[in-house]
């Protein structure tokens, strides 16, 4: 870790630049690597372009999302071309980059650990699922509702700038009462050992 730096206080800048170093001192791989992400962007831009001309749905994937990942759930993301080539590009990227951080060599298994789970932080939030005009949930429900949908999220953030110091409130406070459903009594320990 990097205590001593207030701009990188968990380490992941000096991290990240280990396994440049890595992948730098093996260009032909990290070519190799740009290559094949190049090649399936390529592919997804043919397949899409495809489906537009012929109208119908794009076919089999290039990639698919991780089994459990349900941001992409939305049917729109697979019928329609240009919301399936935004998904497919966003999946492509992150692999690109997860895998990279897998093949990097001559790093240590704890740092290429927190570097992949640093960068996997970084890819979920740029996922296109978390950009309003770019997730067809959020459109469809938009479209429902008249707007009302942002109204709401506008007053939810105004609440939790006045009442949780501009924090996103995790929960409904007002869904809790001392004695009803919160104890407030002093406890007592029931068991020790020596943890």
């Amino acid at each position: 870790m990097s205590a001593n730096n207030p701009f990188d206080p968990l380490g992941v800048g000096a991290m990240s630049m280990q396994i440049w170093q890595s992948m730098m001192t093996t260009p032909g791989k990290l070519l190799e690597a740009q290559l094949e992400l190049a090649k399936s962007l390529t592919d997804v831009a043919q397949r899409d372009s495809n489906a537009l001309t012929s109208g119908e749905a794009p076919g089999t994937p290039v990639v698919a999302p991780e089994a459990g990942d349900r941001r992409f759930s939305n049917p729109t993301w697979s019928t329609n071309p240009y919301f399936d080539a935004l998904k497919q590009g966003y999946l492509l990227a992150t692999k690109a980059v997860l895998d990279s951080i897998d093949k990097a060599e001559g790093i240590d298994e704890t740092t290429r650990r927190r570097v992949k789970f640093f960068a996997k932080q970084f890819c979920d939030a740029m996922s296109p699922t978390n950009v309003p005009w770019f997730n067809p949930d959020v459109l469809e429900e938009t479209f429902r509702t008249g707007g009302a949908n942002f109204r709401r999220g506008l007053e939810n953030m105004a609440a939790d700038q006045r009442e949780n110091a501009g924090r996103a409130a995790l929960v409904d406070e007002s869904a809790f009462a001392v004695g009803k459903n919160v104890a407030t009594t002093q406890g007592n320990v029931v068991f020790r050992n020596e943890l």
